[in-house]
């Protein structure tokens, strides 16, 4: 009868449990050692090499379809005076060929045109560009003005106020002609005077003729921009001090000629001595 009250036992995994005993981890709801064993057998899996994978493909499809559906087609050009509107597209396409990872809407400004523009073409002072999706740009130019035609070694050039060679002489409009008499060899983009100096014969070619009633021939450059000598059309030159105000020196030469009383200097008056005037 002892027999017949010892607990049955169930043999479940790896491990023996009897049906009565309070101890057992399945009552507790844990899982038995066989459950251990099975997973550590399973290999893992890393899900988040496979997603990483699928995003960089996802992403460098969407990256392609995006910069070919922008392809800058359309330029438009404005602020133009005398430069035309298809030499700077001309040169805006041209810098696009060559760089054609930036021919998109999203990677034009790459390009830099604000500043290669000027660098390409003295005549342009400042480029601004404005993007219009999806692929169209345009650049707005501000060309630098002429000031003064500068003649040097054989060849006549524009220079604008800010005594920078933007090109060759060609403008309508009139402007005081400067000679170096030195012959030095220039090109676009050469600084060959300062600011003032340029001012100053500006303000001269301007105000002597209705001060005087002399005519201005040229303008010439001895060693330095410092000094300017005009030839008149009385055959004499004046001789300015262009660190000076042009209009106090025009103000000297006017008294000047009141006192010589219609004599003509045979050479030239020197102004450059602030308060003090000399003929020859």
């Amino acid at each position: 009868m002892a027999l017949k009250n010892k607990p049955r036992q169930v043999r479940t995994g790896y491990e023996v449990y009897t049906t009565k005993s309070s101890n057992s981890r399945r009552d507790h709801g844990q899982s038995s050692r066989s459950q251990f064993a099975i997973a550590k057998r399973l290999p893992r899996v890393q899900a988040g090499k496979g997603g990483k994978l699928a995003l960089a493909v996802a992403t460098g499809i969407l990256v392609i379809w995006a910069l070919g559906s922008t392809l800058v087609s359309t330029v438009r050009i404005a602020g133009t005076t005398n430069l035309s509107n298809k030499e700077v597209e001309r040169l805006i396409r041209s810098s696009i060929s060559r760089n054609p990872w930036y021919a998109s809407y999203f990677t034009v400004g790459g390009l830099k045109l604000d500043r290669t523009l000027p660098e390409q073409e003295p005549r342009i002072k400042t480029a601004a560009v404005k993007k219009t999706f999806p692929s169209t740009i345009t650049v707005t130019i501000v060309e630098r003005q002429p000031g003064v035609v500068w003649v040097s070694a054989g060849e006549n050039w524009e220079v604008d106020v800010e005594g920078i060679i933007i090109g060759a002489a060609g403008s309508n409009k009139p402007m005081a002609t400067v000679i170096d008499t030195a012959n030095i060899p220039v090109k676009p983009g050469d600084r060959v005077a300062p600011r003032r100096f340029v001012k100053f014969a500006q303000v001269i070619s301007e105000q002597l003729p209705g001060k005087t009633g002399l005519v201005i021939e040229n303008f010439q450059v001895p060693e330095s921009t410092s000094e300017v000598y005009i030839k008149t059309n009385k055959g004499y030159s004046i001789k300015f001090d262009t660190t000076r105000q042009a209009t106090d020196q025009l103000n000297d030469l006017a008294l000047v000629l009141k006192n010589l009383n219609g004599k003509v200097p045979g050479q030239y008056i020197d102004l450059r001595v602030a308060g003090r005037a000399y003929y020859q």
